[in-house]
């Protein structure tokens, strides 16, 4: 039976699955709209394409990471390091250090406002950050408590 830390990780990391696929996923569906909203963006307009591209590929490789337990650790780090980019970049536009910038998150998540947004990445962070604790601690009990397989009881 799995321990409630480890199923505390896997419904962590499903969340992280199905935000990860949605996003890129329609940001490359929906490719020309992605580019005009990514334009608008307080980045030079000759690295959007390279910007779309690298977070949805990111985000692709995060997502298939979550999936196996031995990469699990580190997509997860990865996710969390790229949702704390994405919410310090929130943080940002609600202090207005940009003029008016539009969300490129695209689908259901760009419907969003500012402050639902940040509130969403948060509550991914945190979540994230409490899943990375668990890992540890989950590795941690396992070499505490692993049984000797060559001890005979």
């Amino acid at each position: 039976m799995k321990s409630s830390k480890s199923v505390f990780v896997e419904i962590v990391s499903a969340l992280y699955i199905m935000l990860f696929l949605y996003a890129s996923i329609t940001k490359l569906r929906f490719y020309d709209q992605s580019i005009q909203q990514m334009d608008m963006q307080p980045f030079p307009n000759q690295l959007s394409a390279l910007i779309l591209w690298s977070i949805s590929i990111i985000e692709l490789v995060v997502a298939i990471g979550l999936l196996f337990s031995k990469t699990r650790k580190v997509a997860l780090l990865i996710g969390v390091g790229l949702m704390i980019l994405f919410t310090g970049y929130i943080s940002t536009v609600m202090l207005h250090v940009y003029a008016h910038v539009p969300c490129s998150c695209g689908g259901v998540i760009s419907e969003l406002s500012w402050g639902q947004h940040l509130l969403l990445n948060l509550f991914y962070v945190v979540m994230g950050i409490a899943a990375l604790l668990n890992t540890n601690r989950l590795r941690q009990g396992a070499a505490f408590y692993a049984p000797n397989k060559f001890q005979h009881s």
